[in-house]
């Protein structure tokens, strides 16, 4: 989508509503004309009374009236009906373009935002846009017009009205041209503020047991505290902006219904007007402050959503990453993997520093390293989140940034520590909603992995409800959901970020027989937490510091005495401590073993 101003971007999602939105407009207009012709009816019944007329002329004259008020209604109901039905069509539309527009950025763009400020902008701000279509657009502009028709009915009942009735409208007019600019600006403060409070809300809750394990409740209910008072700070002065606006409307109203009345009696008293001109031009007026006031009252709401457009026009203008090159399918099979003087920096920050290695189709490569080390980015970058500084990553010996995305990601399967589950069933989370994957295919894959007899022992099976509502999962159980999925892709390369850091014995052994079987004739990468976990790879990669500082194959590796990996699989310590201990800083001693 390449509209990023916010009227382009309205134009783009309206054009393929055109039909509906002249439909709206059409109606709109018809029954704004419904409304200016039923006091003109009043008029003359009363002019028709006061001069003595005949009853079936007051019958008549009351009948087209109760005619016109129900051919108002029906109007009505029919362009709020047509307005709504844009507004859903269009932002619908526009909602699941920014997710993709979203999903297709680069990891960098989500860690310097919180999930809750992009739900802020994808759900609230597009429902605000909604509610612009639907509501707002009918009640500012549809009011406008109706101002617009007043104002030319009162011209024609006189100059003394037209200038009263223009000199108020104008009036109200400036001064909400003057309140604009504050109020829009007030807005995308307060917008900005709430999305704030909202992000840091949902990673206080996320992170509940980590803030109640270092002790940091009152950092973190005095930070939303202060989040709370700036977004209580910038709410209460748009209601500030707005109650001076309606103060000064209103005396403006008073002032204008008081000027027309008392030009009204003058001219009834000099006989150049009837007692129902008196009444038209009196209910005109006081007509007209039932729009404008409507206007003033739809105007904060109004700029809101303008505000809301540009937020989301902001958003789009985030480009992703140039996928032109990404055309090829990745090869069948299992992928081969080459690394050739990768470099990556976070915010100038260097992650990878000349990283190169060498792993068949086929073969299996353990990687450690320190926290820090580099291993996440290098899983990141070999998944297409990121893009690499220099060198290049090929795949099946194919550069990966000319490699399809959706069929990369289809052709790699990850596993990570932490998995995500969804509201849905077991067999919705294992298909991630895919209604293409029959029972069969499922219950034979967990069979392959040994899961079917867990999956058959939760209360309702495939059926199974997880999530808030539902059944709830250990990680344990969660990994195994994930090993699944994987199963399922049928990749050609698997890595696992040591899927079984964080379960118990029992579940890592039921894990581990799932591994078994999920790893045969695949690739396999796996970044390593526990030195169990270097037993089960042929080839093994040591990083420090953003370098390789040794690799080899694991059994020659493991009975080099020289060799770093010889003393980290003898110490039997967890990896971290054995790092430590077999003194992992390798990159101060210049050491950088084989690549193959």
């Amino acid at each position: 989508m390449s509209a990023t101003r916010p009227h382009a971007l309205l134009a783009h999602y309206l054009r393929p509503h055109a039909a509906r939105v002249v439909a709206m407009g059409s109606l709109l207009l018809l029954g704004i004309a419904f409304q200016l012709m039923s006091p003109q009816v009043i008029r003359r019944f009363l002019d028709a009374a006061t001069t003595g007329a005949e009853r079936s002329k007051l019958t008549q004259a009351g009948l087209l009236f109760l005619g016109l008020a129900l051919l108002q209604q029906v109007a009505q109901i029919a362009t709020n009906y047509a307005a709504a039905d844009v507004g859903w069509r269009a932002t619908n539309a526009l909602r699941y373009d920014l997710t993709a527009h979203c999903l297709a950025l680069n990891l960098d763009f989500h860690h310097d935002r919180s999930p809750g400020e992009l739900i802020s902008r994808v759900d609230g701000d597009v429902g605000l846009l909604a509610e612009f279509f639907s509501r707002l657009v009918v009640a500012v502009v549809g009011n406008g017009l109706l101002i617009l028709g007043i104002l030319v009915l009162l011209w024609r009942e006189g100059w003394p009205f037209g200038t009263i009735g223009l000199g108020y409208a104008l009036a109200l007019a400036g001064l909400l041209r003057v309140a604009r600019d504050r109020i829009v600006r007030a807005n995308v403060l307060s917008q900005q503020n709430s999305a704030e409070m909202l992000g840091f809300l949902e990673e206080s809750v996320l992170a509940l047991e980590d803030v109640r394990g270092v002790g940091a409740e009152s950092f973190v209910l005095n930070h939303h505290a202060t989040l709370a008072r700036r977004y209580l700070q910038s709410h209460r002065a748009i209601a500030m902006l707005n109650e001076g606006v309606f103060s000064l409307s209103f005396l403006s109203y008073a002032l204008a219904l008081t000027l027309t009345l008392a030009a009204g009696v003058l001219l009834f008293r000099q006989g150049t007007i009837t007692i129902g001109g008196l009444f038209l031009v009196a209910y005109y007026v006081d007509k007209l402050e039932t729009p404008l006031n409507e206007v003033r009252r739809q105007s904060s709401r109004f700029y809101e959503s303008l505000a809301a457009i540009g937020r989301v026009a902001e958003l789009f203008a985030y480009r992703p990453p140039d996928l032109s090159r990404a055309i090829v399918q990745p090869v069948a099979g299992p992928l081969s993997v080459r690394f050739t003087d990768v470099h990556f920096a976070y915010r100038d920050q260097a992650v990878l520093k000349g990283v190169s290695f060498a792993l068949p189709a086929g073969g299996s490569l353990g990687i450690a390293g320190r926290t820090g080390s580099g291993k996440t980015t290098l899983v990141r970058l070999l998944f297409g989140l990121w893009s690499p500084d220099a060198g290049t990553i090929e795949l099946g010996g194919t550069d990966l940034e000319r490699l399809d995305r959706g069929a990369l990601r289809r052709r790699v399967g990850l596993v990570t520590q932490d998995v995500q589950l969804f509201a849905g069933t077991v067999r919705e989370n294992l298909t991630l909603f895919d209604a293409g994957i029959a029972d069969a295919r499922l219950v034979q894959a967990l069979r392959q992995l040994n899961l079917w007899e867990w999956v058959s022992g939760l209360p309702g099976g495939l059926d199974t409800l997880l999530g808030p509502d539902g059944h709830g999962l250990s990680a344990g159980e969660a990994q195994l959901m994930a090993m699944a999925r994987v199963l399922l892709k049928e990749p050609g390369l698997v890595v696992l970020d040591e899927a079984s850091s964080r379960l118990d014995p029992a579940t890592e052994r039921c894990l581990e027989r799932a591994l078994d079987y999920l790893l045969v004739g695949r690739t396999v990468i796996i970044v390593a937490h526990r030195l169990s976990t270097l037993r089960r790879v042929t080839d093994l990669l040591l990083l420090a510091d953003g370098h390789i500082v040794e690799s080899g194959r694991r059994e020659e590796l493991a009975q080099d005495s020289d060799s770093r990996f010889h003393r980290l699989l003898r110490t039997g310590l967890e990896l971290e401590a054995a790092l430590e201990s077999a003194g992992s800083e390798a990159a101060d001693s210049g050491y950088h073993g084989s690549t193959h």
